[in-house]
């Protein structure tokens, strides 16, 4: 099953090599600022 509070572990490609990075599932609040911020363009 899908745990939002556990983190996961990514590889990051950087100038220095692989660097793993430790991310986590954004949480409702961090969503809607994105989403607010996100500017969509219909044409």
């Amino acid at each position: 099953m899908f745990d939002a509070k556990q983190s996961i572990t990514i590889q990051l490609r950087t100038p220095q090599g692989m660097k793993p990075v430790r991310v986590g599932f954004p949480t409702d609040e961090e969503w809607i600022v994105r989403q607010r911020r996100r500017k969509v363009i219909i044409n």
